[in-house]
């Protein structure tokens, strides 16, 4: 769901947050000069901090994050859900002094890990054709394996790649998440803050982006098997699956008859099952990270606000960690 962010935290005291014995800072200097800059970086597990002259940022993996802390490996490929980021929020507030009813978020990358049906290696190489109409920015693979596509526009990237690989994994497990780098992107969802990520409805606007990023993917079944008896269609679908195609026409209007007829080929030939597919595993992964069918977090705490306790079947369902209750620390301990 919810994994790389880039925060702004200027409201923080440097000193202070120099001074945290969570956080060990390096100075930079100049070799040659002797100049020091009044540039600081830390870091606590792969959250990354850095003081300016006059900013405070740090960015990272909220979902690695939580598992580094938790002893669950280096690694995002597993479930992150709802609860374990209202826990990661408030680890992030204990342990660093945040306010995330002030931590402006910059960046923020949300998407989810399925399984799919085929390769995804077969999926991305043969089968997603364009996005939005466009050939695919970047390509690449992880260690000549896991392939990797990126499309980019002036706010945001949507991704798609082979996260099994990735990680080794014996499994077709792929990755499909937007980045957002514009914070403007985020304000139509209502989204400025760290604290915007606890409300559940503010996440469901970022699950129907993800959806509509999706639905942007031209995603074609297996080709090589249709037999285009009609010179029209398979004329039609020559020029649709070419990406220089669609910058041609003169005017709107035109683009959308072209497509609709197009869409008319796919619909008649049985040509989108996959694509359907995955988008309905993709809208359950979500549903089932958000943790609908457990109580209200909020509602869940004792007396103690500092110590949360969930009933034996929602740690069960939802891969949950406590917090530390014997220490009063929301210090992210092992899973019961």
């Amino acid at each position: 769901m919810i994994d790389f962010v880039k925060l702004n935290i200027s409201y923080l005291d440097s000193e202070k947050l120099k001074n945290n014995s969570n956080l060990q800072f390096i100075e930079h200097t100049n070799i040659s000069t002797g100049e020091v800059y009044k540039r600081y970086d830390g870091s606590n597990e792969n959250i990354k901090f850095r003081i300016n002259e006059k900013s405070i940022r740090m960015q990272g993996s909220l979902h690695v994050f939580y598992n580094r802390v938790t002893r669950q490996g280096h690694q995002n490929w597993d479930d992150y859900n709802y609860i374990k980021l209202l826990e990661t929020i408030t680890h992030l507030e204990s342990k660093f002094g945040l306010d995330a009813s002030k931590t402006k978020i910059e960046n923020l990358e949300y998407g989810v890990n399925v399984k799919v049906p085929i390769s995804p290696n077969t999926l991305i190489d043969s089968h997603i054709i364009l996005w939005n109409d466009n050939k695919n920015d970047t390509v690449k693979s992880f260690d000549g394996k896991g392939k990797f596509k990126q499309w980019k526009t002036s706010q945001t990237f949507i991704k798609i790649y082979y996260k099994g690989k990735q990680y080794n994994l014996d499994t077709w497990l792929l990755r499909i998440e937007m980045k957002v780098v514009k914070s403007a992107y985020l304000k139509k969802f209502g989204i400025q803050f760290l604290e915007d990520l606890k409300d559940k409805s503010k996440l469901e606007l970022l699950k129907q982006d993800l959806i509509n990023g999706f639905d942007k993917f031209m995603i074609l079944d297996d080709i090589t098997k249709i037999d285009f008896k009609d010179p029209i269609e398979r004329q039609i679908f020559i020029k649709a699956v070419n990406p220089i195609h669609w910058h041609l026409f003169p005017d709107r209007m035109a683009k959308k008859r072209f497509k609709d007829k197009f869409f008319s080929i796919l619909k008649r030939h049985n040509l989108t099952t996959l694509k359907k597919s995955i988008k309905a595993t993709i809208v359950l992964k979500w549903d089932q990270l958000m943790c609908y069918d457990f109580p209200d977090y909020q509602k869940r705490q004792t007396k103690n606000k500092n110590v949360t306790i969930f009933p034996e079947s929602i740690q069960s369902k939802c891969n949950i960690y406590l917090l530390d209750q014997k220490t009063n620390t929301n210090q992210l301990t092992d899973k019961l």
